[in-house]
């Protein structure tokens, strides 16, 4: 692989991570696996229930659902490892761009300049 198509490659991986989805699910659910994407079917019939965050890596806005149910002291331990995982899964995106971004870095130090006539 050429440095080009390497830094290619890296900035579409930054570009890639706008959005990070954390899914706590209670009861009877489905997940479905086709390549990187995974699919949740929690079927509202069956008394399963779910809190649903989505991070905005870019402008850091969270959205989080929560059902009504979590609120419960029953469940309050399932809204507290949900609540953590998020803190969590923010942490290591962070981690995982400044990485990147380091990686990137790193690869432009080795490519020519265009202008170079080296």
């Amino acid at each position: 692989m050429s440095a080009k198509s390497f830094i290619d490659l890296l900035e579409q991986k930054l570009t890639d991570l706008v959005s990070l989805n954390i899914i706590t699910a209670v009861g009877p659910v489905s997940c479905t696996k086709i390549g990187d994407k995974i699919t949740v079917k929690i079927p509202a019939s069956d008394g399963s229930k779910c809190i649903s965050s989505t991070i905005n890596l870019l402008d850091g806005d969270i959205d989080t659902l929560i059902h009504d149910d979590f609120m419960s002291e029953k469940l309050k331990p399932v809204l507290d490892f949900h609540l953590e995982r998020e803190k969590k899964g923010h942490e290591i995106i962070k981690g995982n761009i400044n990485a990147l971004k380091e990686l990137l870095d790193l690869a432009k130090s080795f490519t020519p300049k265009e202008n170079d006539n080296n």
